[in-house]
């Protein structure tokens, strides 16, 4: 196993081992109920049309998104009049990815989009 690397962890910063250890503990004391009830979430699809006074959208998504798959992308988006920004290779949290700059630089375009038209 990975015994050897551990201990090599341990040994090089324990201060740091110790602040791990503690915060996984504390994972373990966490809630095991999920926030967001998703039985109750389905109810609700589709979705009401969004007011007319709605302000503009942004609908991305990531293409191998395993919790909002790509049909409920282009749902969302259709609702609001939009077209979806559908990402290849990335998951549901696309922030977090690895290729994050991908969709910042969208969402900067987007939002230069909107100034453009406020000018």
């Amino acid at each position: 196993g990975n015994k050897s690397m551990v201990l090599r962890f341990l040994l090089r910063d324990p201060i740091l081992s110790l602040k791990v250890t503690w915060h996984h503990a504390q994972l373990a004391t966490c809630s095991p109920v999920r926030l967001m009830d998703l039985a109750d979430v389905n109810k609700q699809v589709p979705l009401p049309p969004p007011p007319s006074f709605a302000p503009p959208a942004f609908v991305l998504g990531g293409a191998d998104d395993k919790v909002v798959d790509v049909e409920a992308i282009q749902e969302l988006a259709a609702s609001y009049g939009v077209e979806p920004i559908i990402l290849p290779n990335m998951a549901h949290d696309v922030m977090l990815d690895t290729r994050w700059e991908q969709v910042a630089e969208r969402l900067a375009a987007w939002l230069d989009t909107l100034t453009e038209h406020q000018a």
